[in-house]
Order: C-alpha cells, then sequence, then structure tokens
C-alpha cells in the first residue's frame, strides 16, 4: 500500500476523507499503465464528478474503475482533460490498442500535439490570435491551475467555504467548480461567432464603411438591388467605402455586379457548421456594430430579420437601419406575402426607414399600415436610373427568319413559367428561350420550339441581339429591373400588370397584359409585335425615351437619405429625382 499523505482543502473533512481512502485503496506499483494514470490522477476532481452512486460503484479504486471503463469513464481523470471533447476530436482512438484512450494520449498523443483540452474552441480561438492551438491549450491550462489551487487551498476557496457555513446550498456549487468555464473558451459555437467577424473584418481589409448592405446571398440582393445600390452611392462616395454581406448563402460575387472597389464579406460560409440561431444572429448584430457605418441596409437576409426580433430595439441605438422591400410579392393562395408584410409593423419603432423602388408598394404600405403623414416620410424610393450604357439589340432583317421571343426567371420572383411554356405550344412558329430555368423542364415534357438555358441573359453584352420581345409572366412582382435594362436594349416587353411592373411600363409604351393568368392575352400582345415590328420598334423607342427622361441619377437623393446629416452637404440632400 503507498504512503498516503493527508491534505486539507476548502471542499471541507468529508471530501478530504473520502479522497484520503481512495488513495489509500491504489494497489503497489508493478503495473506500469496503472502508475502512469495514477502520477496524472486527480481524485478530488474525480470525487466532485461523482454521484453517490458513481462513487460507491468506483470507491474500491477509481485508477482501476477509470482503466475498465475505457471511451466511457464516470469521470475525467483531472481538470485539464477532456475524454468527450479529446474523442471528439480524435474519434479513432475510441476503440484503440490501450485500455484507455486516456492512456493513448498519455504515451503518445500529447507529444503529438493531439488535444484533449476541456475548453471549447480552441482551435477557432487560436486563429484569431494568430497562434498555433497548443500555444492556447498551454494558457488555458496554466490559467485553469491557478485557479483551482485558489479554490482548494486559497483565499478564493475559503470565502466561498465561509459562504457555505451561511448558506449551505452554495455547497452545491463545487461540483460546478471542477468544470471550470473560461472566457472567451466556454462554448465553441460562441467562439466560431467571434471567429467569423474576425475573418470577415480581414477579408473586409480592417477597416469601417460608410454603408453596410446586409443581403442574403451573391447576386440575390433584391434581384440586383444591392448592385444597383452600389453603383448609385459610388457617385457619392468612394466605392470601398461600401461593404456588402452575405449572410444566407455563400460564394463568389458575380462578375460586374458590384463598381470595382466594393468590399464584400461572407459571413455565410463563415457560420457554416454553427448551429444556434441565438450565436448566428449575435455574431451578425455584432459584425454590425463593428463597421460604425453610417446606414445599414437589410435587403432580405434571412438572418437580419431572425436578429431584428431579439436585438432590434438594442442594435437601433447605435445603428441607422434601413428595410428594403421588393414588392407585394404573392403566396401560392394568391395572397400579399413577403417581408414588407411581416416586418414594417413590428420593426417601425427602431428603423431609420424603410427603401423600395416602386411607388406602388410605398402607397400600399401607407394605405395598408395608415402611416401618418410624419411617418409616412420615412418611406423612400430608390428607383433605378436608365442606364445608356447598354447595347441596343438589332432586329434580324434576314427573310424567313423565325421570330424570338426571350423569358427569364429571376432567383426569387418571376414567375409563370408554366404560362411561357404553355405560349409556346400555341405558337410554334416562334422560337421560345428560357432562360435561368434548366431545373424542372425536362426533355419530351416541352415543345420543339422552346430552348431551356441555365444561365441568365447578358444584356449588357449584346445578348438582346436578334430578339424580337421580352416575356414577363410574375403574377406578383417588386420593380422588375431586368425590365430597365430590356427597355434600354429597345427590346418590345410583354408584362403581367402587376406592382413593379408598372414603375417601368404602360399600356401606352409597353404591352401590359391585364389578365394575368390568361395565355391568350399573352399570344395576343406577342403576336401583335411580331405581326407590325415597325409599330413595335416605335412603342419601345418610346419606352426607351420616356425612362431616360423620367430616371436620371438618384445619387444625391439616395445619399442625403442614407449617409449621416453631418456628411453631406444641403445640395446633396435635395431629392433630383
Amino acid at each position: 500500500m503507498p504512503e498516503v499523505v493527508p491534505e486539507r482543502t476548502h471542499y471541507g473533512p468529508v471530501v478530504d476523507r473520502v479522497v484520503e481512502r481512495l488513495r489509500r485503496n491504489q494497489r503497489g506499483t508493478g503495473d506500469p499503465d496503472y502508475d502512469l494514470v495514477r502520477e496524472h490522477f486527480d481524485h478530488y476532481h474525480a470525487v466532485l464528478q461523482l454521484t453517490k452512486l458513481e462513487y460507491r460503484a468506483a470507491v474500491a479504486d477509481p485508477i482501476a474503475g477509470l482503466l475498465r471503463q475505457g471511451a466511457e469513464p464516470l469521470f475525467n481523470p483531472n481538470y485539464n482533460f477532456s475524454m468527450e471533447k479529446y474523442l471528439y476530436r480524435h474519434p479513432e482512438h475510441a476503440e484503440g490498442r490501450e485500455a484507455s484512450p486516456y492512456l493513448e494520449w498519455l504515451k503518445r498523443g500529447k507529444d503529438a500535439g493531439e488535444i484533449a483540452d476541456p475548453a471549447d474552441g480552441v482551435e477557432p480561438l487560436a486563429r484569431i490570435l494568430g497562434l498555433d492551438p497548443q500555444e492556447v491549450v498551454d494558457k488555458a491550462v496554466e490559467l485553469r491551475t491557478d485557479m483551482m489551487n485558489r479554490l482548494r487551498t486559497g483565499t478564493l476557496g475559503e470565502m466561498m467555504a465561509k459562504a457555505v457555513e451561511l448558506e449551505p446550498l452554495i455547497g452545491q456549487a463545487w461540483r460546478a467548480t471542477s468544470q471550470p468555464k473560461q472566457l472567451p473558451l466556454r462554448n465553441e459555437s460562441v467562439i466560431r461567432g467571434a471567429a467569423a467577424i474576425h475573418a470577415c473584418h480581414d477579408e473586409a481589409g480592417l477597416r469601417p464603411a460608410r454603408i453596410l448592405i446586409v443581403t442574403d446571398r451573391p447576386g440575390g440582393g433584391g434581384d440586383g438591388f444591392d448592385g444597383i445600390l452600389a453603383r448609385t452611392l459610388s457617385e457619392t462616395i468612394a466605392a470601398d467605402e461600401i461593404v456588402v454581406v452575405y449572410t444566407d448563402g455563400g460564394g463568389p460575387t458575380p462578375a460586374g455586379h458590384f463598381p470595382a472597389g466594393v468590399r464584400t464579406v461572407d459571413l455565410a460560409s463563415r457560420l457554416e457548421g454553427v448551429e444556434l440561431a441565438a450565436v448566428r444572429e449575435q455574431t451578425l448584430v455584432s459584425l454590425i456594430r463593428s463597421f460604425r457605418a453610417d446606414a445599414v441596409l437589410n435587403i432580405e437576409s434571412k438572418l437580419f430579420y431572425a436578429a431584428l426580433a431579439p436585438y432590434g430595439k438594442a442594435l437601433s441605438t447605435s445603428e441607422r437601419i434601413f428595410l428594403c422591400f421588393f414588392g407585394d410579392d404573392r403566396g401560392p393562395l394568391g395572397v400579399w406575402d413577403g417581408w414588407s408584410l411581416r416586418w414594417v409593423y413590428p420593426a417601425f419603432e427602431d428603423l431609420g426607414g424603410i427603401i423600395t423602388e416602386s411607388t406602388r408598394l410605398r402607397d400600399r404600405l401607407i394605405e395598408h399600415f395608415q402611416l401618418s403623414p410624419a411617418e409616412q416620410e420615412m418611406i423612400h424610393v430608390f428607383q433605378a436610373e436608365a442606364r445608356t450604357d447598354i447595347p441596343a439589340a438589332v432586329r434580324s432583317e434576314m427573310p424567313d427568319r423565325r421570330p424570338v421571343v426571350c423569358w427569364q426567371a429571376s432567383p426569387k420572383r418571376q414567375q409563370g413559367r408554366a404560362i411561357a411554356v404553355e405560349l409556346a405550344r400555341r405558337m410554334p412558329d416562334v422560337d421560345f428561350r428560357l432562360y435561368g430555368v434548366v431545373p424542372g423542364l425536362r426533355k419530351g415534357k416541352i415543345p420543339a420550339n422552346l430552348t431551356a438555358i441555365a444561365a441568365p441573359v447578358d444584356i449588357r453584352k449584346g445578348g438582346l441581339a436578334g430578339v424580337d420581345a421580352w416575356l414577363h409572366t410574375s403574377r406578383g412582382d417588386a420593380t422588375a429591373n431586368v425590365l430597365l435594362d430590356v427597355a434600354m436594349a429597345g427590346v418590345p416587353i410583354v408584362a403581367a400588370e402587376v406592382s413593379g411592373v408598372t414603375d417601368v411600363l404602360s399600356d401606352a409604351d409597353g404591352w401590359l397584359v391585364h389578365e394575368t393568368d390568361e395565355v391568350a392575352a399573352y399570344a395576343k400582345a406577342v403576336r401583335e409585335i411580331i405581326d407590325d415590328p415597325a409599330a413595335a420598334a416605335r412603342r419601345s423607342s418610346a419606352l426607351r425615351e420616356r425612362l431616360l427622361a423620367e430616371r436620371p441619377s438618384s445619387a444625391a437623393y439616395v445619399a442625403g437619405v442614407l449617409l449621416r446629416p453631418e456628411d453631406v452637404d444641403d445640395e446633396t440632400k435635395v431629392n433630383t429625382r
């Protein structure tokens, strides 16, 4: 039996006697594995982890019990080792050659740099600090050991012991001291959130922003509104003062989507694997605040909307929040749906303003929510300017040429694909091109005169050359920005009369279909264009000229709304639209 020197700790005489008895129960040396474990074994730590029943099972010899229980011990051997965390990082040791994974770590794993520390988030924190993970572990061990010594024999433990004398319930906390949480190493999700913020700022060049655009995914932002807004703002401020944060889907930004210099940040990819919604929301809120922007715009970010519920009021104390809405979207039952219907009322008091492209939606929001004249001033209409750099689509005059009609799906809103397919069936003498719609269209189910193309048409590089008409069939839409580019290319447009479309098109210079579900109505409009191309060209030319007159650059007005008043001169504050 080994010699045992009694110890006295602030845990009290009962615990001290139990530990002394456990040490006396240990068998003599002779088994090198047993001796190795005993050398690093902490009896006090073991006792604090055990319930009464488990203690009785292990009291004969806890070291032998640890070796016997393999990968599922009743307790960890000391406060700087966690079986759960070790096997999480190295699951291959769960059924290894040693009696216990702890032996594997003592014999080989520790020297090989395998991490078995109980702390969460060691690796992400190491990346933030620019350290090797083992350096973080060494610091955690140093701090944890110091704290445990102060609890067991120092002033900290003495204070707690005196508190227990006054209130015995406090004594239940002694168990919790066996597994101390060290900030920030207390929760891996929290650390990964902090690491995501650090990586995002690194990607953004470690500089603040004047304008922060938070949007769902690359290229998604309100069917291109994020790009339009960035181009407009870049006429007033430097492009690199604009930062775009992707929250729901990551990946590369489409080429040419933003002006050169705009900084983009992929938060979505960096939050992959962080399952706690609260941590994801808190990470976004912290990231937003850290950029110290003049204005923060939410363009259909689901994570942003989720964070508004718990953090909206607090966030509004430091940030000017603008929500961007893009139309009275229709749900499957044909009823008004979407972010605007859900969030105007609960978030209104916390907002710096609401932004929309559609005058029709602005009027509907005012009527539906019964906004006062003062409240109406919070709704701003940012209409995209008519771009003069869109090349004209030259119509082919080849004899016996088949007419061409184009239709394009947007990432979210362009509905009515079935109408386009049925229209192709009814007009076999016309070729139809459906862009962005390969999924869901099977060969043999579509007419021979219809071609499905996965990528969107590149209008700004002459992709509409030889096209006779553009078809837009959405039943509920925001301002269809693609229609602006089509109009600038001079292509006649047939579109359903829905919110947003009427911000671009009229009966005088386009072909508005009022019976939005009637294929015959679309067929009639398309046939009219094909049968009289000269008249169609005059009407589309009138549309182009009207849009150029009605939609000059709105950069001054946008800057006046979004930039802080002290940073905008009086001339910029004027609405020039």
